[in-house]
């Protein structure tokens, strides 16, 4: 009776780990299975995406009802076009992180702009700023005192080539004298601080530190 009893409970114990087997078999089906289903909507996702982006790009970009129609379906998939990194998938996809890069930086040149004529009757005359136009591009002056025409020019000059001149440049580009363009430069560098010199290159360099940025792509 113990014998018959010993070998009913190991053919339980038996069937019971078969059955475990079976079941994490049978799960681990399931799993694989819906994996590939996810990676196939994934994939279908990422298609569509691609083509309604390039389909429909201009429209995104110079319809503001149409892009924002856009902005409410990519909510609805957690994806906020305000909020991408360069190198995302979003981005990849669409190229859409260059597109809202430029807008918000065109949306903070108009908030300066505005903040400076605001603030424009409360400033003394130690802390001024005002907003010129240098050839159709905008600058801030920060400083109380004016910026005269060779000034400008300067500006300008140094603009169309990588954010720095030289003598040579100078004299060549507005045909001044030597001793203006030397005047010019000595005012900018030492009486109004808008010029960095560089005595490092064959010629003396001069930098406008307000065109960093073109400086830097000129290195890239």
């Amino acid at each position: 009776m113990s014998r018959r009893n010993n070998k009913g409970i190991g053919s339980l114990h038996q069937q019971h780990h078969q059955n475990n087997d079976a079941y994490r078999s049978l799960g681990n089906s399931i799993n694989a299975q819906q994996l590939q289903s996810i990676h196939h909507q994934i994939s279908t996702f990422k298609q569509y995406l691609t083509d309604f982006s390039k389909n429909h790009r201009k429209d995104i970009e110079s319809n503001v009802q149409f892009r924002n129609r856009f902005t409410e379906m990519c909510s609805t998939i957690d994806v906020d076009p305000l909020n991408i990194s360069r190198g995302s998938l979003f981005s990849n996809l669409t190229g859409f992180s260059d597109f809202y890069l430029s807008l918000a930086v065109q949306l903070v040149d108009i908030d300066l702009q505005k903040s400076i004529k605001v603030l424009a009757p409360l400033h003394d005359n130690r802390h001024q700023y005002e907003i010129i136009p240098v050839n159709q591009i905008l600058y801030m002056r920060s400083q109380p005192k004016e910026l005269n025409n060779d000034m400008l020019s300067l500006l300008s000059l140094a603009h169309s080539n990588h954010g720095w001149i030289d003598q040579s440049l100078v004299q060549n580009a507005q045909s001044w004298t030597v001793e203006r363009v030397r005047n010019s430069l000595r005012q900018a560098v030492m009486d109004d601080g808008i010029l960095w010199i560089d005595n490092q290159a064959p010629q003396s360099r001069y930098y406008f530190p307000s065109l960093f940025q073109d400086i830097v792509q000129s290195l890239v």
